[in-house]
């Protein structure tokens, strides 16, 4: 209403909506910042909005009248979760929407679920696989599908290319407080869609035996266990005051360590279920376990030969493929040979970084 009554023009400025400034949101920050370009981050978490603010960076709080006035007024929104109740703003017809999208599931999904793409100018994709999944798996049927790579992948092409890999490695061992002599092993996995599906399973993220059960291998073998869960897995006080006890396994919780990158780096190998990250760490050419439990996604997986391209661990096998991989990358390499074989199917190659890619983009509709 504000906006059909204001005679208040439409601004060239850019917003970027998501939870948390992370991933392709964050890498499209520090480009637009570089350029020059009037930006703003809008949140709706009035802790999230105080933490950024206090560290001086572009922020609007998407609770405020003052701050939404901005928002509705600005040329651009770009989201990477959805819009929420800015979606009253998407038939505006000198309003451009698009969304960087968040990673390639390893669950099914159908045309209801992505349709919420439909309205957008673009939507954003990792590779050429990454669109045809869309089209041919997931029923997609509008023309606004546009390859980029994505921009939370540019930290880790930065780092696959640089000369200095253990120097950086080790550093990020110190700011975390890490022992330098251990190997690490990155425990990451998804949130539990369905309980129903994943009940009675012993290696879930939420069994505090199974944690322990962690931590017990990285006693006997020197390990050091980084234990990630997904940002809607919610651990209650106990589970959480047990996992602090632990001395091999560290607990670091999305919503205090939002940089996933840093740990992915950091791990001589990762443990997941069905989660995508495993599809980031692929480029870094290390070990990945992927626990040999049900999926808990309502609509089921697809591609699950290439998608769950490592070693399919069990309880009984788990602490000897550790061993058998982590000190011997060539083990690992022949007898998970699908490892290449799925890089070179789901990556393109770039010539420059996706964040710019996304700059460009957007400058066709600025100009």
């Amino acid at each position: 209403m504000y906006r059909k009554f204001s005679s208040k023009k439409v601004e060239t400025c850019i917003i970027l909506y998501g939870h948390k400034l992370y991933g392709n949101l964050k890498s499209l920050y520090e480009e637009l910042d570089e350029k020059g370009k009037e930006f703003y981050f809008l949140t709706l978490d009035y802790k999230v909005y105080k933490k950024l603010k206090n560290n001086s960076l572009n922020v609007l709080y998407g609770l405020r009248i003052k701050d939404m006035k901005k928002v509705v007024f600005s040329k651009i929104i770009v989201s990477d979760h959805g819009l929420h109740f800015m979606r009253k703003l998407i038939n505006e017809q000198d309003n451009y929407f698009f969304d960087t999208n968040h990673g390639l599931p390893l669950q099914r999904w159908n045309e209801k679920v992505v349709e919420q793409f439909y309205k957008y100018e673009e939507v954003w994709l990792f590779s050429s696989f990454h669109k045809k999944v869309y089209l041919e798996d997931f029923g997609y049927k509008e023309n606004n599908l546009v390859i980029t790579g994505y921009g939370r992948l540019d930290y880790i092409n930065k780092f696959n290319s640089s000369d200095n890999k253990l120097s950086q490695i080790n550093t990020l061992k110190q700011k975390y407080g890490l022992d330098e002599a251990n190997k690490i092993i990155l425990y990451a996995p998804t949130w539990i869609h369905s309980k129903q599906k994943v009940n009675n399973e012993f290696m879930r993220p939420d069994n505090i035996k199974f944690i322990e059960k962690l931590n017990q291998i990285g006693k006997t073998n020197n390990l050091s266990f980084l234990f990630r869960p997904h940002l809607n897995t919610i651990l209650n006080n106990k589970f959480i005051k047990v996992l602090e006890s632990l001395d091999n396994v560290y607990y670091f919780p999305f919503r205090k360590y939002e940089e996933v990158e840093n740990f992915l780096i950091m791990a001589d190998m990762l443990i997941t279920d069905w989660s995508s990250v495993a599809l980031d760490f692929l480029l870094l050419d290390k070990p990945t376990l992927f626990l040999d439990v049900p999926s808990s996604f309502k609509l089921g997986i697809f591609k699950e030969e290439i998608l769950r391209f490592g070693k399919i661990s069990d309880l009984d096998s788990l602490e000897v493929d550790i061993n058998r991989y982590i000190n011997n990358f060539d083990n690992y390499f022949k007898e998970c040979p699908q490892h290449r074989k799925t890089k070179k199917t789901i990556y393109d190659s770039f010539p420059e970084l996706a964040a710019k890619q996304y700059f460009k983009r957007l400058k066709k509709y600025i100009n």
